[in-house]
């Protein structure tokens, strides 16, 4: 259904009261039906009463309101309710999509109803795989301690996941955790001789996790490989964890990074100091299988026509429980890439400096430059990926969701990829121009001081994509308020009366102005400093995605137009600078949610103080497009603070400095730092800030910038770039360009 599909994708927790409504005929909205699912699931616990399913209810729109419930947010007490729904249900003899039959049983499990949930896995619209995992976890002793030997455990993990020729999982005798003891079977390390590979691994703050993904490297049935640990300027890093990752083999080292800069600059590191025919990438909490290399490799040394190759990983908690509600934790594994180094590093470079998703995108990229897709190992099992917190994907993905920001770094690189196939240039320089727009919440700084400017004198807050009939007004809008001046940010979030069964691009208009940097796409967890977020379209308030957190602007102008047939008028017309306050309140809206475009105006001002922290302003739709909107804007700019078309006119003749620590000092010792001297303003900061950047990503702690290193570094407007190197300063003065 494709309704329940934008519900999911848009995680409008709002959007469910259209689905309680729908399945129980408008006696129950999304409170009423939770209560009542939460009474079920005591019911069948026999804890109390079990409440009866509502007459004329719908139950495929009930079995659709439910598997949202449990999926959307997460929650356990959603979680909860949803499996009372589907017990009773269940107990109608109602018949359940797959996706939803899946839930159901993994629900259960994590209720502790262990035998009711492997026999509603035995549907056949379950797939073999999460039948085979709730099995595995229904004698995990976490479920079921003194109830099934740690063989019976074992035996049904390698039956759902070791496939024909892989040796089988085995644990050891002691460890911290479950996943801490995983080992093989028949396996012997060194076995296979072959090229070198680099195993690349980067670490922050690392604990005894590494030494699980350590032991793994040197339990490889493949021999020549090495490790190259890269810690990411950890200030906290388990005491002597490091020494010992690298005493546990010959093959392994630790490169020690001055200053942070992410996953994916820590690989870039290691990549210079290489000189293996090939590389991939383990997670240091993460466990590869022995043969991983070997069987990665394989079909790479047998077709020298192929440049990469990628395997299957399975997600894993600390007691190796394989079941998440709406998963079936099976996934292509994007670390485990094994790329061969010549031709392919050689000619597509390296890895995007973004924090996340950038592996894929290394994937993609690879794909367009060769014409040749990536081998797949769909068959194989190689790494056991530990699901937690502190991962780079926790909390980006749920069930038919995950961030828009993944959306928006697809989208942007895409344009590039395609020029790649065109014939354009595939090297990725990470110390030169970015090559596409990247979300800006994925380049923090390396040091605080090194953040970019995150102020917006107007965010519009519209639907964007493409087709849509309204695009073409916002854009007019958007366009109006750069030749203003104002510095202005892009809020996509779609509008759940338009739903669709998948996503689509953002109008090409949009994403030019975005690409081109004129504009910036914003998310609403960013901490970001708005003036104004502009609403033309209010019922996209109506459904507001659900949000861990979300910024707090001084103040929200919602139009307030709506059909003559309502009988309701605009409130009031875009105050003015001087005025205070906010818009007197429109009048009452006879609206219903039942009509697309429509909107109830006391449930858009509800969730505008939920999700903003302040009030709504209503205003007369025709003054919040084009130029009458940015307009008055620019007043409203003008009062607090320069746009930002005159914040680039400081006094040339006035520098500043910006220093960056980069290293810390022991007792006795001065503390290394790198400054950089500059025309005063914010584009000599922004100069001083890439500047900075690109020699901390290439400086080894210690040494000392060259002549050359400044002259190709240096921004104009960057006048010096000086070091203090344990009490030595060094001065390179940048020649004027």
């Amino acid at each position: 259904m494709a309704f329940v599909a934008s519900v999911l994708r848009t995680r409008s927790v709002a959007g469910r009261n259209v689905l309680a409504r729908k399945a129980t005929g408008g006696t129950l909205d999304d409170d009423g039906l939770r209560a009542l699912g939460a009474a079920a699931r005591l019911g069948h616990r026999g804890e109390g009463p079990s409440p009866a399913l509502p007459r004329g209810i719908d139950k495929a729109v009930l079995a659709a309101y439910a598997h949202v419930l449990a999926v959307q947010v997460g929650r356990q007490e959603d979680r909860d309710a949803a499996l009372g729904i589907f017990g009773l249900l269940a107990a109608a003899g109602h018949r359940f999509t797959g996706r939803e039959v899946r839930t159901y049983a993994q629900l259960l499990l994590f209720d502790g109803q262990l035998d009711r949930a492997v026999a509603v896995s035995q549907d056949e619209e379950v797939k073999d795989l999460v039948r085979g995992q709730i099995a595995t976890d229904r004698r995990n002793p976490r479920f079921a301690p003194d109830t099934h030997s740690e063989a019976e455990w074992l035996a049904a993990m390698n039956a759902s996941l070791i496939a024909d020729g892989l040796a089988p999982l085995a644990l050891l005798p002691d460890g911290p955790t479950a996943f801490d003891r995983l080992t093989t079977t028949a396996t012997t390390p060194g076995s296979v001789r072959g090229p070198l590979i680099a195993i690349i691994m980067s670490a922050f703050n690392p604990d005894a996790k590494l030494i699980t993904a350590v032991r793994s490297c040197v339990e490889q049935t493949y021999a020549d490989w090495e490790l190259l640990i890269v810690d990411d300027a950890s200030p906290e890093p388990m005491d002597g964890v490091l020494a010992a990752a690298e005493a546990m083999d010959p093959r392994v080292r630790v490169i020690r990074k001055a200053v942070n800069g992410g996953t994916y600059r820590a690989r870039n590191t290691a990549l210079r100091q290489t000189n293996a025919e090939f590389f991939t990438c383990l997670d240091s909490d993460d466990w590869a299988h022995p043969q991983r290399l070997e069987r990665g490799v394989a079909p790479l040394l047998a077709d020298p026509s192929l440049m990469v190759t990628r395997s299957m990983c399975v997600r894993a908690d600390e007691d190796l429980v394989l079941t998440r509600p709406g998963h079936h934790s099976l996934i292509l594994n994007a670390p485990s890439l094994m790329v061969r180094m010549h031709p392919a590093v050689a000619r597509v470079g390296f890895f995007d400096t973004v924090r996340k998703a950038a592996d894929t995108e290394y994937a993609v990229r690879l794909e367009a430059a060769f014409g040749r897709r990536v081998r797949d190992l769909k068959k194989d099992v190689l790494t056991m990926a530990r699901h937690e917190a502190g991962s780079l994907s926790f909390g980006e993905f749920l069930p038919g969701w995950r961030h828009e920001a993944r959306n928006a770094y697809r989208q942007a690189y895409g344009p590039w990829h395609q020029a790649i196939r065109d014939g354009a240039d595939p090297f990725l320089d990470p110390d030169g121009p970015r090559r596409f727009v990247a979300p800006a919440r994925w380049q923090s700084p390396v040091d605080p001081r090194l953040a970019q400017p995150t102020h917006f004198d107007v965010v519009l807050l519209d639907d964007f994509r493409d087709g849509r009939p309204g695009v073409a007004s916002s854009v007019a809008t958007l366009r109006a308020c750069l030749d203003a001046g104002l510095s202005v940010g892009v809020l996509h979030t779609e509008d759940l009366w338009e739903f669709a069964p998948k996503e689509s691009a953002l109008d090409p208009r949009v994403l030019d102005l975005v690409n081109g940097g004129a504009a910036e796409r914003i998310y609403y967890e960013d901490t970001v400093d708005v003036d104004s977020v502009v609403v033309p379209s209010p019922s996209i308030l109506q459904f507001p995605p659900w949000v861990a957190g979300c910024f707090t602007p001084a103040r929200v102008l919602v139009a307030s137009s709506a059909p003559a047939s309502t009988g309701s008028s605009p409130a009031s017309t875009l105050p003015e600078p001087s005025a205070g306050g906010a818009a007197p309140p429109p009048a009452p809206s006879t609206q219903t949610v039942t009509d697309p475009g429509r909107f109830e105006r006391a449930e858009v001002e509800r969730h505008t103080v939920e999700l903003f922290g302040v009030a709504a302003t209503w205003v007369a739709a025709e003054e919040l497009h084009g130029e009458r909107l940015a307009g008055v804007l620019a007043k409203v700019a003008r009062r607090g603070k320069p746009l930002a078309a005159e914040r680039d006119s400081a006094d040339s003749s006035e520098t500043a400095w910006l220093t960056i620590r980069t290293r810390r000092p022991a007792d006795g010792e001065h503390a290394d730092a790198l400054a950089v001297r500059y025309v005063a303003g914010p584009a000599g900061h922004t100069a001083a800030v890439d500047t900075a950047r690109a020699l901390l990503e290439v400086l080894e702690p210690g040494v000392p910038v060259t002549a050359e290193l400044a002259a190709s570094a240096a921004r104009p407007g960057v006048q010096l770039i000086a070091q203090n190197l344990s009490g030595q300063v060094v001065q390179v003065p940048v020649p004027p360009t």
